[in-house]
C-alpha cells in the first residue's frame, strides 16, 4: 500500500511570452519516483515537455504509479504572463522634426510660425494594443523661436491589455530658412546702375538715393546688416559697387547691389 516517492518536481515558474508572440514556449525536466517493490513506477502527467503555454497561470500534475496502482503526484504551475511592450515599428516620426516657417502669396515674406505636419504613428503588439494617447495633433501652428526651451514635445504612448506600454517621443522644431526681402532695390534714378560726371576741377560726383527698405518674416539684425556706401557720398572716377547687406536673427541674408561709375 505504500505508494512512489517522487523527486525533483519543478518548481512554480513565472515566465514571459515569447518574442512577438500570444504564447510561451516552455520546456521542464520531468520529476523522477522511487517505490519499495516496483523498480520503475509509471510517471504520467497532464501535460508533457515541451509544451507552447496560453497566457495564464497553467497547473502540471504528475502521478507516479507503482504495479499495486499506489499512486503519489506532485505538481508546479507556470504561470505565463505578457512583458513584451507594443512597438511603435518605425513609425515614430524621426526628433528634431525640423519643419520651415510657412511662406504667404499675398505678401513678400512668410510667417513667424509653421503649419507643423507628421505622419500619425501606429503601434502594434504581440497581443493587441489597448489604447494609444497622444499630447499633441498635426495641424498646430508653432511658433518660431531661437530658444529649443520653446520645441514642441509630441509624445504618443501605446498600451497594450497586461498594462505595458511604449512611448513614441519627437521634438518639433520650427526653423527659419527664408531669406530677408527688399521692397526696393533701386537707386533714385529708377536704373540698377548710375552713370556719374565729375565737375570741372574735381575727381569726385556726389550720389544720393533712397536707402533700401527691408523686411523679414522674424526680424532683422540690425547689429549685422552693413552698407559700404552711404547717400550723398562723394564717388571718385571709376567703377564703385555699392553693397547694401541685410541678415536676419537666423543668419539668413540678402543683399541690394548697384554700381555707381564716375566718369571724367
Amino acid at each position: 500500500m505504500e505508494p512512489p516517492v517522487l523527486y525533483n518536481c519543478p518548481n512554480d515558474t513565472v515566465i514571459g511570452t515569447d518574442t512577438g508572440l500570444a504564447t510561451r514556449n516552455y520546456s521542464w525536466t520531468a520529476p523522477t519516483a522511487d517505490d519499495n517493490a516496483d523498480d520503475n513506477p509509471w510517471i504520467s502527467s497532464n501535460i508533457y515537455s515541451p509544451h507552447v503555454f496560453e497566457i495564464g497561470v497553467h497547473n502540471i500534475t504528475f502521478n507516479a504509479t507503482d504495479d499495486s496502482a499506489n499512486v503519489a503526484t506532485c505538481s508546479f504551475t507556470v504561470d505565463v504572463r505578457d512583458t513584451e511592450p507594443p512597438s511603435f515599428n518605425g513609425t515614430c516620426p524621426s526628433s528634431p522634426l525640423e519643419v520651415p516657417t510657412d511662406t504667404r502669396d499675398d505678401r513678400p515674406f512668410g510667417e513667424m510660425f509653421a503649419t507643423v505636419t507628421w505622419n500619425i504613428p501606429t503601434a502594434i503588439d504581440n497581443v493587441n494594443v489597448t489604447m494609444i494617447t497622444n499630447s499633441s495633433y498635426p495641424g498646430l501652428q508653432v511658433y518660431f523661436n531661437l530658444s529649443s526651451l520653446y520645441d514642441l514635445n509630441v509624445t504618443y504612448i501605446a498600451f497594450d491589455e497586461a498594462g505595458n506600454k511604449e512611448l513614441c517621443n519627437f521634438l518639433v522644431k520650427v526653423i527659419d530658412v527664408e531669406n530677408p526681402f527688399y521692397y526696393n532695390c533701386d537707386n533714385t534714378s529708377g536704373a540698377a546702375d548710375v552713370t556719374l560726371y565729375t565737375s570741372v576741377g574735381v575727381d569726385y560726383a556726389p550720389y544720393s538715393w533712397s536707402p533700401p527698405i527691408s523686411g523679414d518674416n522674424i526680424e532683422i539684425d540690425a547689429a549685422r546688416s552693413s552698407t559700404n556706401m552711404s547717400p550723398g557720398q562723394d564717388f571718385s572716377i571709376g567703377v564703385t559697387d555699392v553693397v547694401d547687406l541685410i541678415y536676419d536673427t537666423s543668419g539668413n541674408k540678402a543683399s541690394c547691389n548697384f554700381t555707381v561709375t564716375v566718369i571724367v
